[in-house]
């Protein structure tokens, strides 16, 4: 699977050599496709990453309550 940027420079560059079988609305449309693809891939690999970190973070907060403020000050 190529990146949206990488796919879109190998199509443009075949453009500019004037051998491809493809026109400028063809880049569009593939380029506007991996993008899309990019993005949802992204969002539900960065979901999914912070869905697994949330059980050990809230078994951590369980256990020590008041630890991150432990380095805070209390005004007087």
């Amino acid at each position: 699977m190529n990146h949206a940027v990488v796919t879109s420079l190998l199509i443009f560059c075949g453009l500019h050599t004037g051998l491809s079988p493809y026109g400028y609305l063809a880049w569009a449309q593939t380029a506007g496709w991996a993008i899309l693809g990019n993005l949802a891939g992204g969002v539900a690999l960065i979901t999914v990453l912070r869905l697994l970190q949330v059980p050990r973070q809230v078994q951590r907060h369980r256990e020590q309550p008041a630890a991150h403020l432990a380095n805070h000050r209390q005004p007087r």
